[in-house]
């Protein structure tokens, strides 16, 4: 029905017929060692991770995407894993990549998700993408502005969001944007509020949150910016611990900040309402960081 229909997206960011939509993933991580661990949080309600499955590797800093179907996580070398939000259980490989993304430079809609290939002390420009529902396939996207590392992505449906990171010259403030359906070369969005390495994106459909990083120190502040317009970013709130390193996700009505480093490592879980502002809430916490 109509009615479900608004009723799912209004009150829980879902979309009727995505088995997986309630169900947010976290992939690996550094304990200090790497792990392989996949964890699953429901983000329509609060409480700590349970075990989902493992990575074909361990990891601590891949970059992910997802559709309400299927999530990917790139980094391991070029190999990019996947896992159904159905279907508890270990990863397999979904394609291999011409670049070696890792951090967060990743961002997606229901059909693509694209992946930035950073990396210090290249700090490559390359973005390459995957299709969700094509096993294998990769292509080139296009190039970001500059060569960066560290910097934060979300999306809308329709567009992917870059921001902050570190560029040869030191940490960067700018925000640029691509249009997901086609391909080219990432425009200039606006600024950050600081500029800043680390910083943790998530997104609604309509807005985007920045939050956390390393500017000269570690920092807890978020920005918000309307993803249909340009501009720049401004002050949303703060997470409940200055951190940086988080793992990021959402449905359409909240974002969710797990772990990260306080400079030690946190298993904490923050969450927000992309509708107000403010310092985030306790969600619980991860199995381990």
């Amino acid at each position: 029905k109509l009615s479900d229909i608004t009723r799912n997206i209004k009150t829980e960011g879902t979309f009727p017929g995505f088995s997986g939509s309630h169900k947010g993933l976290y992939f690996g991580g550094s304990t200090p060692s790497d792990s392989n661990v996949i964890q699953s949080v429901d983000q329509t309600s609060t409480g700590n991770a349970v075990d989902f499955g493992d990575l074909s590797a361990a990891h601590s800093e891949l970059t992910t995407g997802a559709n309400g179907i299927r999530a990917l996580a790139a980094g391991v070398g070029t190999s990019v894993d996947t896992v159904l939000f159905a279907s508890q259980g270990n990863s397999s490989n979904f394609a291999t990549l011409g670049i070696d993304p890792r951090q967060y430079g990743s961002c997606s809609n229901n059909t693509r998700s694209l992946f930035h290939g950073n990396g210090a002390p290249a700090f490559a420009d390359t973005v390459e993408y995957c299709e969700f529902a094509t096993l294998g396939f990769k292509a080139d996207f296009g190039d970001l502005t500059a060569g960066k590392d560290r910097e934060g992505a979300c999306s809308s449906p329709t567009r992917g969001i870059w921001a902050g990171g570190e560029t040869p010259g030191g940490n960067t403030n700018v925000i640029e944007f691509v249009e997901i359906a086609t391909t080219g070369n990432g425009t200039d969005f606006g600024d950050l509020t600081e500029a800043r390495r680390y910083p943790c994106g998530t997104s609604s459909n309509t807005k985007g949150l920045m939050a956390a990083g390393y500017t000269d120190q570690i920092t807890d502040d978020i920005d918000s910016f309307q993803i249909a317009s340009t501009g720049n970013g401004v002050d949303y709130g703060d997470l409940s611990q200055t951190r940086y390193g988080c793992g990021t996700l959402s449905n359409n009505v909240r974002g969710i900040f797990a772990a990260g480093v306080t400079p030690s490592r946190v298993t904490t879980m923050d969450f927000g309402s992309f509708s107000s502002a403010g310092t985030l809430a306790d969600f619980g916490d991860l199995v381990e960081v």
